[in-house]
């Protein structure tokens, strides 16, 4: 809500807005009900969500549903309104925002300018509302340099302007400039005295366009189908019959789905006329026909063990959400901006072609134009998990099969092909829809060649756009985010993964002697492994132990190796306890058959303590680094404030550990229950903020250490990928990517990290 304030500037808006003599009319049509911006009138929502307050949307046990794009302020419906004209609608908001007791901002007023420009309102209406803007303390030019909006509403807003004031000029959008990052560690990547050799793309420029309209046609499709690798089985009489009762179902689904979705979408539409939460707006985003399609493409691709039903739901409410983006970036003129934007990029791309000065791809895209219209605002989560919910529900009851299928001598009564069953993962009793076994063997038998995927799952045909925000780069038009897997690529290479990262940067940063020397900071003749050193020093305790008569360390004689203790030294700069370190080698001594089980519960407990106390004697400083950032981070959180830092990159991270908000949604075949443990309304967890932070740190550490050497890379002209914490390139450039990434390093640790 920061960008609204007290005062009475909502009210005086509304009744500047609307005609003199008129203001019966308002409450005459608001009673009736008939507002044109959405058919099923989501003002009332709105109104609800503004009487009742924001706690209505942090309740366990309610969910208020707006309309698409109202995520957030109040404000933001009346951007949601302006598009379609829907000025009545428009101005009884603004009625609502002063009963709450709200002002506009300037958001507000860009909406009701649209609106009458689009609309073509009389002269006068607009004026009243430019001297209301004025009392505000807005100007009409901070219109188009505060706010960022597409060309179209730009458009309307200038037509508004200029009927209310003809000689009113939209002042002159800057030049792009492309942000420079400002630290000193970057300084050489944007010093344009120094030569570069940028690598290109080894394909012409002509095939680069070709490939980039094959990508825009597979998102606008928002689907891909393509050929399943698996050998083409022979079509006997028993595959084509089963492939032959398959398309007779999916015909049949998809008209029970379509009617299915009509009555939901008609009993939706009546509780939103009553001013009862409804899921009406979102069903409208959609055609009957896309919505059957997406479903069944879920239902195809159901393993037979079933999928939990929180999951499918917000997998579908995700779905219609970026077919829903998709859809609005095709009906503006954005496409067509972005191929005559990409068509120019590719210029420093191409192998044919060349550009004035060579720079970064994000640099040259940020100089082709202005930027971007702003993102699609993401839908609230409860919002999309009611929506999946609802989905998922149709698909649930309506998709039927003849009970023949599944017994020989079953009758042609129709039987469900999904079923909601209970299940326990993890000592938690979870929800699952799962497929009829007869409707798996008959995908089986039919064993269809093709396969769908969502066009934001599969790799792209073309170069990428370049990352210019977290909500922009990548595909062209499917929504993206930045996102980082939580699972990396496991490297078998000894050599390769002797020297993790985290240690790298922590055995720096502490100053250890021995711990540096076991991951290659400190001269040595044959490469040094971290993971073979605990376990030798692991092993000079055992011995001392087993002299003095222990029978565990005793037993433990010959079974000690770097297999054994890797897992537990690679977490231990993660946060890993001895608790979870003890399991972890448990687990590695049971994979030893001629280990003797009935000792792994006390050998582990042994091996973890000796573990600890090894690395507590190679790497005192960086233990003492990591005690003292766990500390800093409890006080922290203790005063109620998230841990934050900024990177020697000059990124600001947050660290997003809060106390679980629940969200509850009822109703249905099953109540879901969901938290969320980023809501920053919530206290910060004290525990997570602790043990995240010392882990947290030294990754940002990594990653900008990773990013340097990128750079560097890419600016010398290698072909620069990292895997997880691997750094690649091809065989004849290892050794120039090797002087890159020590030279780096040693620069990054010289900073006052």
């Amino acid at each position: 809500m920061s960008a609204l304030r007290w005062g009475r500037g909502a009210a005086e808006l509304g009744w500047a807005l609307w005609p003199a003599g008129r203001s019966g009319l308002l409450v005459e049509e608001a009673s009736c009900g008939t507002w044109p911006c959405v058919p099923a009138g989501p003002a009332f929502l709105l109104h609800r969500a503004v009487a009742e307050g924001p706690s209505v949307h942090r309740a366990h046990h309610s969910l208020l549903v707006a309309p698409p794009g109202v995520g957030g302020p109040p404000q933001t419906f009346t951007v949601a309104c302006s598009p379609q004209g829907s000025f009545k609608e428009l101005v009884y908001v603004f009625f609502m925002l002063k009963d709450a007791g709200l002002a506009p901002d300037l958001l507000s007023y860009a909406a009701a300018l649209q609106c009458m420009g689009r609309l073509d309102r009389d002269a006068s209406a607009i004026q009243r509302c430019l001297k209301q803007m004025a009392h505000d303390g807005l100007q009409p030019q901070a219109l188009f340099t505060s706010l960022s909006l597409c060309k179209e509403d730009q458009a309307a807003l200038l037509r508004a302007l200029r009927k209310a004031e003809p000689t009113f000029s939209a002042p002159q959008s800057p030049l792009p400039v492309s942000q420079l990052n400002s630290s000193p560690l970057l300084r050489e990547i944007y010093d344009k005295d120094r030569p570069v050799s940028y690598p290109k793309q080894h394909l012409p420029l002509k095939t680069l366009k070709g490939l980039f309209q094959q990508q825009l046609s597979v998102e606008m499709a928002t689907t891909i189908t393509v050929d399943s690798v698996e050998k083409a089985p022979s079509l006997t009489t028993e595959v084509l019959q089963a492939r032959k009762t398959l398309q007779g179902l999916r015909a049949q689904w998809e008209a029970e789905l379509c009617r299915a979705l009509r009555e939901i979408k008609a009993s939706e539409a009546h509780a939103a006329r009553e001013g009862r939460p409804s899921l009406f707006p979102y069903l409208c985003l959609l055609s009957e026909g896309e919505f059957a399609g997406l479903l069944l493409q879920t239902l195809q691709a159901l393993p037979p063990q079933g999928e939990s039903l929180l999951f499918l739901a917000q997998q579908l409410g995700l779905r219609v959400f970026n077919r829903h983006v998709v859809q609005r970036k095709r009906l503006t003129q954005e496409v067509r901006e972005l191929e005559r934007r990409y068509f120019k990029y590719l210029h420093l791309l191409a192998s044919d072609t060349q550009v004035a000065a060579s720079c970064l791809p994000r640099q040259h895209w940020e100089a082709l134009g202005a930027p971007e219209a702003p993102h699609e605002q993401p839908w609230p989560l409860p919002v999309v998990a009611q929506l999946g919910k609802q989905l998922a529900e149709v698909l649930v009851q309506t998709v039927r099969m003849p009970g023949h299928l599944a017994e020989r001598q079953g009758s042609c009564k129709l039987i469900p092909v999904l079923y909601h069953v209970y299940s326990f993962r993890s000592f938690r009793q979870i929800g699952i829809l799962k497929p009829h076994p007869a409707f798996m063997q008959l995908l089986a038998t039919a064993a269809e060649r093709t396969m769908t995927f969502e066009a934001a799952e599969v790799p792209m045909l073309c170069p990428p756009l370049p990352w210019t925000s977290p909500h922009s780069g990548a595909f062209l038009l499917s929504p993206t985010k930045l996102m980082r897997s939580m699972e990396g690529t496991v490297q078998h290479q000894r050599l390769l993964e002797g020297c993790p990262p985290a240690e790298l940067h922590g055995a720096l940063d502490g100053r250890d002697s021995v711990g540096a020397a076991s991951v290659n900071l400190v001269p040595s003749d044959l490469p040094q492994d971290v993971y073979s050193g605990v376990a030798t020093q692991v092993e000079v305790f055992r011995r001392q132990d087993a002299e003095q008569g222990m029978r565990v360390a005793q037993v433990l004689e010959g079974f000690i190796s770097r297999k054994v203790v890797k897992q537990t030294v690679m977490t231990v700069v993660y946060g890993v306890t001895r608790y979870g370190g003890r399991l972890q080698i448990e687990k590695r001594l049971r994979e030893l058959s001629d280990f003797p089980q009935e000792f792994v519960w006390e050998a582990s407990h042994y091996l973890v303590r000796q573990v600890f106390n090894s690395l507590q004697e190679m790497f005192s400083g960086t233990r003492a680094i990591q005690r003292w950032l766990a500390e800093s981070a409890r006080l922290i959180a203790r005063t109620g404030s998230a841990v934050e830092w900024v990177t020697p990159l000059g990124i600001p991270v947050i660290q997003p550990y809060h106390h679980d908000s629940k969200v509850l949604i009822g109703g249905g075949i099953q109540s879901l229950t969901f938290s969320n443990s980023g809501d920053t309304s919530q206290k910060p967890n004290t525990l997570k903020q602790k043990n995240g932070f010392p882990p947290n740190f030294i990754h940002s550490l990594d990653s900008s250490h990773m990013m340097l050497t990128a750079l560097h890379c890419y600016r010398k002209g290698l072909t620069f990928v990292s895997v997880h914490d691997c750094f690649w390139t091809h065989a004849a450039d290892v050794a120039v990517m090797n002087q890159v990434c020590r030279e780096q390093f040693v620069r990054l640790h010289s900073q006052p990290i």
